[in-house]
């Protein structure tokens, strides 16, 4: 029983390196400028929900042995985003708070409240 454990740890950890170095390989995101106005940031969120919704989908069809679904659409939404060439996809996805970030039901209202600059 220990050495079953011991071969789950270690195949664990050394599935999670590509991850670990495919994340430290991604550009900033700090130095890409969101829009501001409304139509794209529509344009954006609409975006962000279909990866966002696409991966609701696939963790809800997969068989498993625990209520891992939160988990399972944070790893599929990141991967999603940061498998696309969209630099703006990928800033906004840094953007958002986690409890918007893989939310399907988030409004307009929250978008404009997170993405707007705020008046000075």
């Amino acid at each position: 029983m220990k050495m079953n454990f011991a071969v789950l740890c270690l195949a664990l950890g050394l599935a999670s390196v590509p991850l670990a170095a495919t994340y430290a390989a991604e550009p900033a995101t700090d130095n890409v400028i969101l829009p501001t106005d409304e139509a794209s940031l529509s344009k954006l969120n609409d975006a962000h929900l279909k990866v966002v919704r696409a991966a609701m989908r696939e963790c809800n069809a997969t068989p498993r042995l625990t209520n891992d679904t939160p988990g399972c659409v944070v790893l599929s939404v990141e991967r999603d985003v940061s498998q696309s060439n969209d630099p703006q996809l990928k800033a906004f996805n840094d953007k958002l708070p986690t409890d918007l970030r893989y939310n399907e039901n988030r409004t307009p209202v929250d978008i404009d409240r997170v993405m707007r600059p705020s008046p000075q």
